[in-house]
């Protein structure tokens, strides 16, 4: 067998995904698809629209063999630090052959050239402090297009770059909507269009063109979750942190003074990020942080993590079917990792990976606290199981 990484959220999974799983199948011969994905929040700044043991029953039933979890500390981060630890994750598995990832531009080997190009971080924090966004200011200094998944896809092969690692990149050119879009449209929509169009209450047959019709019946609203839901949980945590909120990853310059200034005016999510967002915090920029603060991320966790190189310890795994178990089997026979079946059996061998593993743990209660997911506690729930 051949084992094919994919590096996901599925927020929600839709046919875009499902095309790109057949498209491997249909590339490699025997593919077996193991997929790390953000838990119950992800990279933009947000929180999943469904819990990640449900993503991961959508993407087993859709074609994928294995979901392992990517760590809370690299969900809600830039593409260097989301990258870094999703492919320190799956090089640590020892055992999968290709790590494929969708682009804007289909070229496998202009992705590879562009990520051999070196920038200066200066310059990078020049662009910032002008009022770029992230991705605008990075295309700038390093002549990547302005397209979030040609942005990723040069994380990547930078990732593999420096963990040495011998899996082997390929890409598939996206299809359809940007990542971006909020219209739907295409035969392949955003999943960003997708979320804003349950958020607005849509019928949901309308999303079965978008949608794999096996998923449908999973959006009921009492399970589905926005960002303005955690609004007052958001709230207080600022309010409870505010002499430390300096200490908070991704926040300086004494921006923690406008968001403690505007906090008690504001009255979501968006009107907060509005009131605080300046030329030089960008919109996307403020949702991180705001996340951040939620989740308790701080600069001397993240300074921890870099220092490890990414280093993460376990693979959690979220599900699988009969070809993932195979996958399972060739891990714990080419790889030292901790294989985490059960939460709750689980004792992380050192300080550092307590540290990580923790957080997911907290980022599932936090996920719940106003509204239980289908599965809303790590130590009740064990790996979804599914008949190949």
């Amino acid at each position: 067998m051949k084992i094919v990484g994919l590096i996901c959220e599925y927020n929600p999974f839709h046919t875009g995904h499902k095309y790109q799983i057949e498209k491997i199948k249909s590339m490699i011969e025997n593919a077996h698809i193991v997929c790390v994905m953000s838990g119950d929040f992800v990279q933009r700044g947000d929180v999943a629209i469904l819990d990640k043991h449900t993503r991961t029953k959508i993407a087993l039933e859709n074609g994928a063999d294995l979901v392992i979890l990517l760590p809370t500390f690299f969900c809600t981060q830039v593409a260097p630090i989301f990258a870094s630890g999703s492919i320190s994750l799956l090089n640590m598995l020892n055992c999968v052959d290709y790590i494929c990832f969708g682009s804007e531009s289909g070229d496998i080997e202009k992705l590879k050239n562009l990520s051999k190009q070196k920038y200066n971080e200066k310059d990078m924090k020049n662009y910032l402090k002008n009022g770029d966004s992230y991705i605008k200011a990075y295309s700038n200094i390093s002549q990547i297009p302005n397209t979030s998944n040609d942005i990723l896809a040069v994380e990547y092969i930078k990732s593999l770059e420096l963990f040495d690692s011998n899996i082997k990149p390929i890409t598939i050119k996206r299809e359809g909507s940007l990542y971006n879009d909020t219209n739907l449209g295409n035969s392949f929509a955003s999943a960003t269009s997708i979320r804003t169009s349950i958020r607005n209450d849509i019928d949901m047959q309308k999303l079965i063109k978008y949608l794999p019709q096996n998923s449908i019946k999973y959006f009921e609203r009492k399970y589905i979750k926005f960002d303005e839901d955690f609004y007052n949980i958001l709230k207080y945590a600022i309010l409870s942190k505010k002499e430390n909120l300096k200490y908070i990853f991704e926040i300086n310059e004494g921006i923690e003074n406008k968001i403690l200034e505007n906090i008690s005016k504001s009255d979501s999510v968006e009107e907060l990020i509005q009131s605080v967002k300046s030329k030089r915090y960008t919109y996307t920029r403020i949702r991180r942080m705001l996340f951040n603060i939620l989740l308790d991320i701080t600069k001397s966790d993240m300074s921890l993590i870099k220092e490890n190189r990414y280093n993460i310890g376990y693979a959690r795994v979220l599900g699988f079917n009969d070809r993932g178990r195979n996958i399972i089997k060739k891990i714990k026979n080419n790889s030292d990792i901790d294989i985490v079946n059960k939460v709750s059996s689980y004792n992380p061998k050192d300080k550092h990976t307590n540290m990580i593993f923790q957080k997911d743990i907290y980022a599932t209660k936090l996920y719940n606290i106003l509204k239980k997911s289908y599965y809303f506690d790590d130590y009740l729930t064990s790996p979804i199981r599914i008949e190949s």
